[in-house]
């Protein structure tokens, strides 16, 4: 079983480098293409979120695939030097087994900034369909996420590892409450699925005002519709930042959108909260004297606040994992023994039917033989012993003892090797 991932995640590596390897959504079909280039890979599946950049394929050794991530920020035409030996530092990479156990844990939520968040199971179903339309995914790692996703809503059902639901989205609003608990106005910057739970969760704050701007009008209308707030082009977000309180941003731009011109004629307090991989807040905006600034990363402290509340049914969920990994792989093996019977005996009826056919032509000016029969069992031992015979030889010439013991064990003439 070649299945292999490498990645970052939100717990090996900073915010200032999971960025650089960001994948946008426009970016993916020329990723995919890129990575099937390579000759020894045969599937691949990407799963880009704010919190991790992880590559599941099928057919490539780890070191190939670490290799190819590694140089992705210089054919994206990055200026960043030693980029490799900084990702090196923080990157991991898992085969067989181990790469199995960490699909399933972050589909379920357990690798989560939120631990048991339900919307990574979302966005690793889109990372495969997305795969699925670029014809990146066969067999492997067709039946690896489609028995994951059975595994997701095993663990929902049998564990509360749903309960007490938590997400960054609701993190992010609960940290706003807690910074200005009566009537603040919120400005949503970004109308993606991120902004669209962001702004869901805005409702509990009662807002005086709720804003959502976005760089597609129309979506950033059907938002605010569906909230019962104001929409606006981001063209026309300095004017919104003037009106905001708390401004919580999620876009999926590749450069930050709210810079420190943008807000230096902010007289009031203002808590700017940042969801975006790459940040979509430039960092000198911290210099200005009315603003608050939290990233991505800072909210983990809030979070593990919740953590608690779930650790037990987490525990739950990895032995249930563990198990349903270690069948995953048995079923593998056990497909993988299947062919080759089914081979091995498509073979042997082969050399069957070639000797029988000499049987029944023998049999055609009269009975058969005692002679004949002898010649069709010697003729079919033969051939069947051929091959095998002809490996044991070249094995026993090569020293190589532990093929011929196996050899003597599947032939059951184990006794005879001493």
């Amino acid at each position: 079983m070649n299945i292999v991932i490498v990645g970052l995640n939100h717990k090996t590596a900073p915010i200032e480098l999971r960025e650089k390897f960001a994948f946008s959504p426009q970016e993916i079909e020329e990723v995919l293409a890129s990575l099937r280039s390579h000759s020894s890979l045969r599937e691949a599946v990407i799963v880009s979120t704010c919190n991790r950049v992880e590559i599941y394929t099928y057919g490539s050794s780890e070191e190939v695939v670490l290799q190819w991530l590694a140089e992705w920020p210089r054919r994206r035409g990055s200026a960043v030097e030693s980029i490799a030996e900084e990702f090196s530092q923080h990157c991991y990479s898992f085969g067989g087994i181990e790469a199995v156990e960490h699909l399933m844990s972050v589909s379920c939520g357990l690798d989560s900034l939120v631990v048991g968040e339900p919307e990574i199971l979302g966005q690793v179903k889109a990372a495969f369909a997305t795969a699925c339309f670029y014809k990146t995914v066969g067999p492997q790692l067709s039946r690896l996420f489609r028995y994951t996703f059975q595994v997701a809503k095993q663990v929902r059902t049998s564990t509360k590892i749903g309960a007490c639901p938590v997400s960054v989205a609701s993190t992010a609003v609960q940290f706003a409450r807690e910074w200005m608990p009566e009537s603040p106005r919120v400005l949503i910057v970004g109308s993606g699925e991120v902004g669209k739970l962001v702004a869901k969760h805005a409702q509990s704050l009662s807002p005086q005002r709720l804003m959502i701007v976005s760089r597609h009008l129309e979506n950033a209308q059907a938002l605010a519709d569906e909230v019962r707030g104001v929409a606006g082009h981001l063209g026309q977000l300095s004017e919104f930042l003037l009106q905001a309180d708390i401004v919580i941003s999620s876009t999926a731009g590749k450069a930050p959108v709210i810079y420190l011109p943008m807000i230096e004629n902010v007289a009031h307090k203002i808590l700017l909260i940042d969801l975006a991989v790459p940040r979509d807040v430039a960092p000198e905006v911290r210099a200005h004297p009315h603003v608050t600034l939290c990233q991505l990363d800072q909210l983990k402290a809030t979070i593990q606040q919740h953590v608690h509340m779930r650790a037990h049914a987490a525990a739950q969920a990895e032995r249930l994992i563990q198990e349903r990994a270690r069948d995953f792989v048995l079923s593998l093996r056990a497909m993988t023994t299947d062919e080759i019977i089914k081979q091995y005996r498509t073979k042997v009826e082969a050399h069957c039917d070639v000797e029988l056919q000499k049987v029944l032509k023998a049999n055609q000016c009269g009975e058969i033989t005692e002679s004949v029969l002898k010649d069709f069992s010697r003729n079919l031992m033969n051939k069947i012993l051929h091959l095998p015979c002809v490996q044991l030889r070249q094995a026993s010439i090569e020293g190589r003892h532990d093929f011929i013991m196996s050899a003597s064990e599947l032939l059951g003439v184990h006794e005879a090797i001493k």
